[in-house]
């Protein structure tokens, strides 16, 4: 058995995590949610005695399991088939928000914000009275999302612990501040965007990053215009040098192009960004402000925040954490970034 342990490095997690995201976010609108990961709470301490191939990483000693990624990966393509060539990066970034799951529900406990008994059985009551309402009995709905009762349980549980902490996050203070400090993505301001678009699936994925780089570089060095860059590299839309029309924050974008893209002033070009599309170098040609206040998107600016909280709190915690891995399934080394095999 190969282990590799490491407790990791903090200047690494923003980026690697953020990248590692990047691979599931095309398939959900945002990062994959903590909210009703119940399975978590599955593993003993037997487990560690078991065969890698069934506990892929141990997480400050406890073992993260295959059943936890294999949900992990349930939630993110559902019926919807995995490429073979994407197998083993979906595999890791799944095993990756595993671990960052394991990370937090630890931390709720260890913060005194479990659920009582009493809660637990009042908001189960509640939703099972939901399911009638629907005519589905729960053993069919625990049947179709392969969950036990007692993982119900668990599940509910978890949302208490979550959502007691982050109302203490999501203050009117906080909003505000938060909302005055990203009005840009929030307010219904439109970008005119171009990108260059190395899309060839027939070239890997790294191979496209690499050469990503060596574009960027180029282009910020002022060797080569992107309207240049778009007619000699990209493989999408090569009108207008590569314009793509104006693009709302939460639209027809993946994410991480989104993303990205709001980060720009005109003129401005991003770094290199992965997408299910492919691998986009973006630049903003135009702005055209927007005229929401926040009392017209709280529920954004909520998400958005929520998600700020939880990338913070996972950053801080696996700066902490002592991440062993066995090999028993791809991942990515926590050192690096880069993908490690399974097995390797």
């Amino acid at each position: 058995m190969r282990l590799a342990t490491t407790t990791t490095p903090p200047r690494q997690v923003g980026n690697a995590t953020g990248q590692r995201s990047e691979i599931l976010s095309g398939l959900r609108p945002s990062v994959l949610p903590l909210v009703g990961a119940c399975w978590v709470l599955l593993v003993s301490s037997a487990l560690a005695q078991r065969p890698v191939q069934d506990v892929p990483a141990r997480v400050n000693g406890e073992s993260v399991t295959r059943l936890e990624v294999e949900r992990v990966l349930r939630e993110a393509f559902r019926d919807r088939p995995l490429a073979e060539e994407a197998k083993a990066q979906a595999e890791a970034a799944a095993l990756d928000q595993a671990i960052n799951r394991r990370l937090v529900l630890n931390w709720l406990q260890s913060q005194r914000l479990a659920a009582t008994p009493d809660e637990i059985q009042e908001a189960y009551d509640e939703f099972v009275r939901s399911l009638e309402f629907q005519q589905v009995t729960l053993a069919d709905y625990l049947e179709r999302e392969k969950l036990t009762e007692d993982l119900l349980r668990r599940a509910i549980s978890w949302d208490i612990a979550w959502g007691r902490y982050i109302r203490q996050q999501l203050t009117i203070p906080a909003r505000e501040a938060y909302f005055e400090e990203h009005r840009r993505q929030f307010d219904g301001t439109r970008l005119r965007v171009s990108h260059i678009l190395l899309g060839d699936t027939e070239t890997d994925l790294q191979a496209r990053q690499a050469q990503s780089v060596d574009i960027h570089r180029r282009l910020t060095a002022g060797e080569i215009t992107f309207e240049v860059a778009v007619s000699e590299f990209s493989t999408g839309t090569k009108e207008n040098g590569g314009d793509l029309g104006f693009i709302e924050r939460r639209g027809s974008m993946p994410e991480p192009f989104s993303s990205a893209a709001f980060d720009l002033e005109v003129g401005e070009i991003s770094d290199p960004v992965v997408t299910p599309f492919g691998v986009h170098i973006i630049q903003v040609t135009e702005i055209e402000e927007g005229k929401k206040e926040l009392k017209d998107v709280v529920t954004a600016v909520d998400q958005a925040m929520t998600r700020n909280v939880l990338a913070d709190l996972v950053k801080k915690l696996r700066a902490e954490a002592k991440l062993e891995f066995t090999g028993g399934m791809p991942y990515f080394d926590p050192e690096t970034g880069e993908l490690v095999q399974s097995g390797g």
